[in-house]
């Protein structure tokens, strides 16, 4: 079966598209990925985090050795992770990605 829908509703469904490609648009220019793999053979490592009100997009992080020494991932001032200051990773590949919203740290 074929519909034949009248013009205006292609031109309501062109002009979603536009808007959602604007959102998209904005969005990219807003958000990035930061990505860390850290290497504590060392020593233990502590990598802090910027303020939550202060902070875009996602934070990936990793623990690329095979020590036995940890890599604290710890938030800035009164922000939390989850209800906790720090997150830690011990063994190799450990790895968390946060996201920063309303002065916490989400873990993903």
């Amino acid at each position: 079966m074929l519909f034949n829908f009248p013009d205006d509703w292609r031109l309501a469904r062109a002009q979603v598209w536009t808007n959602f490609n604007e959102l998209v648009d904005g969005l990219r220019l807003r958000e990035q990925v930061i990505r860390e793999f850290v290497d504590a053979s060392s020593g233990a490592v502590t990598v802090m985090l910027p303020s939550v009100s202060n902070a875009r997009g996602v934070y990936f992080f990793a623990k690329q050795d095979s020590s036995g020494n940890a890599v604290t991932v710890q938030a800035a001032g009164t922000d939390t992770i989850e209800g906790s200051t720090t997150t830690t990773l011990s063994a190799q590949y450990d790895n968390v990605t946060l996201v920063p919203k309303g002065g916490v740290w989400y873990i993903q």
